[in-house]
């Protein structure tokens, strides 16, 4: 068995001669341990999670699959050019995160590519007015802005040391891989693994219908645990969807199996408390937590509150649970925001709407019903909470996007931008970016209708009152972490500007990072290529090494890699080209430090 303080691996000089031998991992020390992110949301609101997702990741195929499975073929076809990429940004955050995610708001359906993003020297930005103008017909522009440089040149990431060739045996060799997140302390890795003989069992090929086997893996002593029976199946509608465990703040396990049992313990499959005996009935999923000791669960037939201290656990009146409710709490935990997902099988009776919750007595404190587009509105329509007492609801059919109070207090949002809802072709959406310390919001407002005289994209600043019209631009243009990026090249590059700054230039990202995705944490991953993975360091671009996986890969074929909360642990799990996970790999790492690299 490998020893705990080193590498098997080999060095590859810049000839392709290797050389075997163990390098000692060294001790780390000053490192404090990974905190639970108490109060942050796994249903995030859009400001906060922007990261697009693909349906052949391992970790995101069940909700986000869900998504864009439903969504026309040819809108897949369309992005099937960055499909690798945006993999690749889904996977890192998912082996990062030592949060489960049950919903990702998804803010943004997939559009298709219209042609080649806008050239810097003609793109312009159109200042207005903004505020509530005494008539919604008429636009002053006070002043057109011109970007005045050609983008950025791309930046080429620091040389990095010798490439290391990772001879380390799978933990794991099947049908499929699934991960399901890190433990916060970076020990244990939870995924579904799936045997070929699961995979055929399962009456059709799509991904979520297979059994799998919930398992944990200890990166420490590199034993598996599988003593928890949980369905490696999703459902495409109904309550149950979600992941079925959580770390709770002192680092605990909470997990609720699927015979209704729940265990709490700080040793997977070691002693544990049986907890079973709180719950009024069985939990089929594990929410975001509001406080230190509030969570969010979802049950059979309600929503609930659970205090994980004092183990008191009430409801949340009226509200049914539904896959595609969209749940948010404020920023404070004070409010939950649900936009309820309606009838979407024909007569959209009811027709959805947005209902404000008081997390202290579960009750609805505001209720406003309006139009949803479809089934996924739940997760188009936000909520996107503005501060802890007011938020926006991005699209609707018959409102358009507007504001609402925790009191019901409910405006439009169109006259900032000196426009009126007229209704369909005209559809206009609504995406939100919030400053975390300021406040301060910028709306991009883009419209998803199909009039040939579309909308053109415009940015309203709460700063300073004024609307930017983005002019001459030659294809759609979406608000990621980055910023405002512009549908990718024929070439597959991108350009992005500030979403802050008023008359930004568009530039080119650096490459080590996409802009559907800033890192969190000081190290981050790169798959160049179907068997290399490259360890960055954030924000500076620094490459801290470089590594080469010995695996025969297939035609089509690519790589998911990330990293443990710690950076202990690199995770990589061989793709192929029908999005299954082929192998799971776990490989302890060196200690990095910055400027280390040659």
């Amino acid at each position: 068995m490998r020893k705990q303080n080193e590498t098997r691996h080999s060095f590859c000089d810049s000839k392709g001669s290797c050389t075997c031998h163990a390098e000692p991992v060294r001790p780390r020390s000053g490192q404090a341990e990974v905190k639970h992110p108490r109060g942050e949301g796994i249903l995030r609101s859009a400001q906060n999670d922007k990261t697009p997702q693909d349906p052949k990741d391992p970790l995101f195929s069940n909700r986000v699959g869900l998504v864009l499975w439903l969504v026309a073929a040819g809108l897949l076809a369309a992005c099937q050019k960055v499909d690798h990429a945006i993999t690749t940004a889904a996977f890192e955050v998912a082996v990062s995160s030592p949060t489960p995610i049950v919903q990702v708001a998804v803010t943004q359906p997939p559009l298709l590519p219209t042609n080649t993003p806008p050239n810097p020297a003609t793109a312009t930005s159109t200042l207005l007015n903004a505020g509530v103008p005494e008539s919604t017909e008429s636009k002053i522009d006070l002043l057109a802005l011109k970007a005045t440089h050609t983008p950025s040149p791309t930046a080429t990431p620091t040389p990095g040391p010798d490439v290391v060739l990772i001879t380390d045996e799978p933990i794991f060799v099947g049908g499929d891989v699934r991960l399901q997140g890190w433990s916060p302390n970076g020990r244990y890795l939870a995924y579904f693994e799936y045997t070929e003989e699961q995979l055929a069992a399962s009456p059709v090929d799509i991904p979520g219908t297979a059994q799998g086997t919930f398992t944990f893996y200890d990166a420490v002593t590199e034993q598996k645990c599988q003593r928890y029976a949980l369905d490696g199946r999703f459902p495409y509608e109904g309550p149950e969807y979600g992941f079925r465990f959580t770390w709770l703040a002192n680092g605990d396990l909470l997990i609720f199996t699927e015979d209704g049992q729940a265990i709490q313990t700080n040793d997977p499959c070691g002693q544990e408390e049986n907890l079973t005996a709180f719950f009024p009935e069985p939990i089929r999923s594990v929410g975001f937590y509001l406080n230190d000791q509030l969570l969010l669960l979802t049950g059979t037939s309600a929503y609930w509150l659970y205090n994980v201290e004092n183990h008191n656990i009430y409801p949340i009146a009226e509200i049914t649970p539904d896959l595609f409710n969209n749940l948010v709490p404020s920023p404070g935990g004070t409010y939950i925001g649900v936009t309820l997902a309606g009838n979407y099988a024909g007569n959209r009776s009811p027709i959805g709407g947005t209902r404000v919750v008081d997390v202290v007595t579960g009750q609805i404190v505001a209720r406003y019903d309006w139009e949803p587009a479809n089934a996924l509105d739940g997760t188009f329509g936000g909520p996107v909470w503005l501060n802890e007492n007011e938020m926006i609801i991005t699209f609707s059919l018959d409102k358009g996007p507007f504001f609402m109070t925790v009191d019901g207090e409910v405006r439009p949002l169109l006259p900032f931008f000196g426009l009126e809802f007229t209704g369909e072709p005209f559809l206009p959406y609504a995406d939100v970016y919030v400053e975390p310390d300021s406040g301060h919001y910028h709306i991009l407002l883009t419209d998803w209708g199909w009039s040939e005289e579309k909308m053109p994209p415009q940015v309203y600043h709460s700063d300073t009152d004024l609307v930017e019209t983005l002019e001459n631009l030659e294809g759609d243009v979406f608000l990621m972490p980055g910023g405002i990026m512009e549908n990718p090249r024929e070439d597959s590059t991108y350009l992005i500007r500030s979403i802050t700054d008023v008359g930004a230039a568009w530039e080119r990202p650096l490459p080590c990072a996409p802009p559907w995705q800033i890192p969190d944490s000081t190290y981050f991953t790169r798959t160049p290529g179907s068997n290399c993975i490259d360890i960055f360091a954030w924000p500076d671009c620094e490459r801290m090494a470089a590594f080469q996986l010995d695996w025969a890969a297939e035609d089509g074929s690519y790589l998911n890699a990330g990293l443990s909360p710690d950076n202990h642990w690199l995770v990589i799990v061989p793709v192929n080209k029908h999005g299954r996970g082929q192998a799971l790999f776990v490989i302890p790492l060196p200690e990095m430090e910055e400027g280390s690299s040659s």
